[in-house]
C-alpha cells in the first residue's frame, strides 16, 4: 500500500472540478493546498476554504500567475477549459499549465 501524502504543499489548478473537488478536499486534510481557478461559484469557493484549502483566483488562460505562489512541492493540473473556440481552449489546457 502506498502512504498518503502528508506534510506536502500542493498547487491544484481547477479545484472546483468534478474530478478536481474530491481529490482536493482529500489532500488538503493532510497538506497545505492552494487551489487556482476563476473561481465564478462562490459556494464552491467557499467549500474548498472550510476545507483549509487556500483559493487563488488566477486564468490559465490569461496568463497571469503573479498571485500564485511559486514554493510548492507538487502541482496537480486538474483544470479543463471547454468553450469550443480551439484558440482559446488550447491556450488554457496547453500552454496555461507550461507557464
Amino acid at each position: 500500500m502506498i502512504a498518503p501524502l502528508e506534510n506536502a504543499r500542493v498547487l491544484v489548478t481547477g479545484p472546483t472540478g468534478q474530478v478536481a473537488l474530491p481529490v482536493t478536499l482529500a489532500l488538503a486534510e493532510r497538506n497545505d493546498v492552494i487551489g487556482i481557478a476563476r473561481f465564478r461559484d462562490a459556494a464552491a469557493r467557499a467549500r474548498l476554504e472550510a476545507a483549509g484549502v487556500t483559493c487563488v483566483e488566477a486564468n490559465l488562460a490569461g496568463g497571469d500567475f503573479g498571485t500564485v505562489p511559486a514554493d510548492v512541492d507538487y502541482v496537480l493540473n486538474l483544470a479543463v477549459v471547454k468553450s469550443n473556440r480551439w484558440d482559446l481552449d488550447l491556450a488554457a489546457n496547453a500552454e496555461g499549465s507550461g507557464s
